[in-house]
């Protein structure tokens, strides 16, 4: 039998680091431990809310936790919740859980309702999992609806061997695809990036400048506020630009370096700013920075996303259009509907 406990963290550093490594072996993943302790202890909301499940002589198998944001819709504040750091160990998969001997439901799903009515409870709403496609079917369970986000993946090239050598989880084709798609890109960039070195017209700002508000008409939004922003966006790791002639038009980016992209992660930007100098601007940052090239997620169908997308295409990016599928969980209809979501990469690329 197992025991499940919700419990508001910071936990003893023993059990973070017993959590972070059953969680690394799982996911095949090298997450630090010093960035799993700032995730889950340092947000502006508070330290994270954890479910753990423990074998009777207090060994942890199982865990997942809700790590709370300051989120904003039209003029109200609230607490937003992300799911993250979610295990069971392979062995104890069927192990039932104490006071739940004869349900049916799956351990890991008991645990996941808990863990999230605790949350609901203390005013956390909404809540955002991520999660693989074979759980969506599990939504209703735990409470929540697979809410389905439009997205176009647009990528640049700019060292094709090595982006086709090293881009994760891309099968054989999809690596000579890259590479044969990112040469022409390469090579048609070429002329470009000389011109751009002249003009670049980008300039590093204070990545916790809080951000003014902004017209984002009645959607969900996030990171706009100097300590999430900090928070967000750790020093090094991120660099925030200004990126047109107001004082809020910005763009965020990771980091690009030897083994990576330089990626847009949050960007606030005016419908009359010049796309085209722009991305010029952009791309020849990312060949400073020595990375593999750029990438660039637009969510969404409004004729601002259009607008950028089109142009991407009409200077070479891939832009590939996906749908991403989040679940969520939420007292409040608006919330579910994907419509309501001003969603970016900034929700995702924590580690990478």
């Amino acid at each position: 039998m197992l025991n499940l406990r919700v419990v508001r963290g910071p936990l003893p550093v023993s059990a973070s680091r017993t959590i972070l490594d059953e969680y690394n072996r799982q996911t095949c993943s090298q997450i630090p431990f010093d960035e799993f302790v700032h995730w889950t202890q340092n947000s502006p909301r508070g330290p994270a809310l954890h479910g753990i499940l423990e074998t009777c002589d207090g060994q942890i198998v199982g865990h997942q936790c809700l790590l709370p944001m300051a989120a904003q819709f039209g003029q109200k504040q609230f607490v937003l919740a992300k799911s993250e750091y979610t295990f069971l160990n392979e062995e104890f998969r069927s192990t039932k859980i104490v006071g739940h001997e004869h349900s049916r439901q799956p351990t890991h799903l008991i645990a996941s309702r808990r863990l999230l009515e605790e949350g609901e409870s203390m005013g956390w709403d909404p809540t955002l999992i991520c999660t693989l496609p074979f759980l969506y079917r599990w939504a209703r369970t735990i409470g929540c609806q697979a809410l389905e986000f439009p997205v176009f993946e647009c990528l640049l090239v700019l060292k094709p061997w090595d982006a086709a050598k090293q881009t994760l989880n891309l099968a054989s084709w999809q690596r000579a695809a890259l590479g044969i798609t990112g040469i022409a890109q390469s090579v048609g960039w070429k002329p470009a990036l000389r011109l751009a070195r002249s003009r670049s017209s980008l300039k590093s700002i204070l990545i916790h400048q809080e951000c003014a508000d902004r017209d984002a008409g009645e959607l969900l939004t996030y990171f706009q506020d100097g300590e999430s922003l900090r928070w967000r966006y750790p020093n090094g790791q991120y660099e925030r630009i200004a990126a047109g002639s107001g004082v809020d038009d910005y763009l965020i980016l990771k980091s690009g370096s030897q083994d990576g992209y330089l990626r847009v992660c949050q960007w606030s930007l005016p419908p009359s700013e010049p796309r085209t100098q722009l991305l010029l601007d952009l791309a020849r940052h990312a060949e400073q920075k020595n990375a593999f090239g750029l990438r660039w997620a637009i969510y969404g169908t409004s004729g601002e996303s259009r607008n950028m997308v089109n142009k991407m295409r009409k200077l070479g990016f891939l832009c590939a259009r996906r749908v991403r599928t989040l679940l969520i969980r939420s007292s409040e209809k608006r919330f579910l509907d994907s419509r309501n979501w001003d969603l970016s990469d900034s929700m995702f690329s924590f580690h990478h």
